[in-house]
């Protein structure tokens, strides 16, 4: 899973950036002509081999050279626009801000395949270490980007994909590794922590990178196995839910999906179910393997 979702999501924020490139064939043909404008003494025949479609659909995983290469071509955030492409294709360009709210800094190519947006992929796949000394101090950070995540999406602010590593790297470092740690992490933290992330997630919709569906299943993956293993914590969101005045928890299978149904369900008021409202649609949405 970790090479497609670094494959796939590379590739398709590299896409955005060549806008002479309407479809994966004309995408290709760039790729070929500029590197070959680079280097005249090799052929670059992507767009007959079709090597890109395998990599923008995930079925084989981009090697190490390949990154490299691309690196060469996106050191930075530059873009490539249309004229420029045929008139001068290897032209810098000002790096420009994305569309849409997850925004990030101007990545390589490399740095973007290897860490990820906001090092999202560190943050998933790498030491759970969340880099804090005691539970206090997690409390604190759990606190603060609860905070975060709801007013700015409340308001229609920015959800970045820094936002969304905090939240990976808050929900791992709250997994029982054993019972030490089990002690140490009341268990609504990890429920509250699963929620910020089921926010994070829903708010990157559409899903520009292609890979929030593979992220969403991952951790629920994560979340339903823990809840089969640990009766205590299935009884914590039953709690979680009566604290925040709600008659009836969720199912263990609606809560891993989507909790924010059963929150929107309850709710009453009007400012709540507005926002548990969008929540469930846009959760929804993120469980839908991208196209």
């Amino acid at each position: 899973m970790r090479d497609r979702v670094r494959t796939v999501a590379t590739l398709n924020h590299l896409f955005i950036k060549v806008c002479c490139a309407n479809n994966l064939a004309q995408f290709s043909r760039w790729f070929d002509e500029t590197m070959h404008a680079r280097y005249p003494g090799r052929t670059w025949d992507t767009n007959v081999s079709n090597k890109w479609r395998k990599n923008f659909y995930g079925t084989v995983a981009m090697t190490d050279e390949w990154v490299q290469y691309l690196d060469v071509l996106f050191p930075d955030g530059r873009y490539y626009s249309a004229q420029e492409a045929i008139c001068a294709p290897l032209a810098r360009f000002p790096t420009q801000p994305l569309a849409g709210s997850m925004g990030n800094g101007a990545m390589g190519a490399l740095a973007w395949f290897r860490e990820g947006p906001g090092q999202l992929w560190h943050a998933i796949w790498e030491d759970a270490a969340f880099g804090v000394g005691d539970a206090d101090s997690y409390e604190t950070a759990l606190d603060d980007l609860e905070m975060k995540l709801y007013s700015n999406f409340d308001c229609d602010e920015s959800i970045t994909y820094q936002d969304l590593a905090q939240a990976v790297r808050l929900y791992r470092a709250q997994l029982p590794v054993d019972a030490q740690a089990r002690l140490e992490y009341p268990l609504e933290w990890g429920i509250r922590s699963y929620l910020c992330l089921k926010l994070a997630i829903a708010a990157n919709q559409p899903d520009v990178l292609g890979v929030m569906s593979d992220i969403a299943d991952y951790f629920a993956d994560i979340e339903l196995a823990r809840l089969k293993a640990d009766y205590d914590y299935a009884f914590a969101i039953r709690k979680e839910w009566m604290r925040r005045g709600l008659s009836c928890a969720p199912s263990v299978g609606e809560y891993v999906f989507n909790p924010f149904l059963s929150l929107w369900d309850q709710c009453s008021s009007e400012h709540f179910c507005r926002r548990y409202a969008r929540l469930a649609s846009l959760t929804d949405r993120s469980l839908r393997p991208a196209k």
